[in-house]
C-alpha cells in the first residue's frame, strides 16, 4: 500500500505519522488491533482492495508494534498490533457500512484472525524521536473503581515511571471490543526510551507497590503487550 492509508486493523507504513494540533486529534476516532496471520498472501490483497475504500474516510495508522511479550491469560501473542484511526467515529462506522468494504471484508477474515477495539482519543503526545530504541507497554483494561480509580493509580505511579523515560503516547475510550474474554474501558498505548529504562524501573523500590497495590485496585482485568515498533514503519519515513 503507498497511497498513505491503513485498511481497517491492518497497516501502511507510509501512513504512520504524529498528530498535529489538538483540535484535529479530539476528531479522530481509534482502533488498537491485535493480528494474527494466517494467509498473508490473501492478506496482501485485502489490503491492495481495502487501500482506496478506508482512504475515504480518513484511515491512517498511528503506530505499528511488534509484540515481544504479552501478559493475558489464553491468548497467544500477536504478529502485529496496530494503531490506526479514522476522520471520526461517524467516518469509522459508515466504512463498515460501505459496499464496496462488504465486497472484500471476508478476505480479511479468510487470512488473519483478529481482536479489536474502537473508541475515542482521551489523552496522550505522539512523537517520532528514536522510535528503534523505544519500548512499548500497551495495556488493555477493564477498571475496577472506574475512571476516578485509574487517575489514583496514575497519579501515584506515573511521577515514578517518568524517572526513567516513560510517556503516554495514546489513551482513547474503549466504546465497542471484539475477542477479548472481557469488555475493556480504556487503552493505553505507552513506552520507555530504551529497555534500559524499563529495567531500572523495575529496580526502583516504589515499583512493587505499584504492581501490586495500586494497580490492582484500580484494574479488574487487563491484557499487556510488550514489545517495539515495527522496523518497515520507522524505515518508511
Amino acid at each position: 500500500m503507498g497511497s498513505g492509508h491503513s485498511a481497517p486493523g491492518v497497516s501502511n507504513p507510509n501512513a504512520e505519522h504524529s498528530q498535529k494540533g489538538q483540535k484535529k486529534a479530539d476528531t479522530r476516532y481509534y482502533q488498537v488491533v491485535f493480528l494474527w496471520m494466517k494467509d498473508p498472501e490473501k492478506f496482501g490483497r485485502y489490503l491492495e482492495l481495502a487501500e482506496p475504500v478506508v482512504g475515504r474516510y480518513g484511515g491512517a495508522l498511528e503506530r505499528m508494534l511488534i509484540p515481544d511479550l504479552i501478559y493475558a491469560e489464553g491468548v497467544q501473542k500477536p504478529d502485529i498490533v496496530n494503531i490506526v484511526y479514522y476522520d471520526s467515529r461517524d467516518a469509522f462506522h459508515a466504512m463498515h457500512q460501505d459496499s464496496d468494504f462488504k465486497r472484500i471484508v471476508h478476505l480479511r477474515s479468510e487470512s488473519v484472525d483478529l481482536f479489536a477495539i474502537d473508541g475515542a482519543p482521551l489523552a496522550g503526545t505522539v512523537s517520532t524521536d528514536a522510535l528503534a530504541k523505544r519500548l512499548y507497554l500497551l495495556e488493555v483494561a477493564k477498571l475496577r473503581s472506574g475512571i476516578a480509580g485509574y487517575r489514583h493509580y496514575e497519579e501515584q505511579a506515573d511521577p515514578v515511571m517518568s524517572r526513567y523515560g516513560y510517556h503516554v503516547e495514546r489513551v482513547m475510550s474503549a466504546e465497542g471490543a471484539s475477542g477479548f474474554s472481557f469488555a475493556p474501558d480504556i487503552v493505553k498505548v505507552a513506552y520507555f526510551d530504551t529497555q534500559d529504562g524499563m529495567d531500572k524501573m523495575h529496580r526502583d523500590p516504589e515499583h512493587a507497590r505499584i504492581e501490586n497495590d495500586l494497580y490492582p485496585s484500580a484494574v479488574e482485568k487487563s491484557v499487556w503487550v510488550i514489545g517495539r515498533v515495527h522496523p518497515q514503519s520507522i524505515e518508511s519515513r
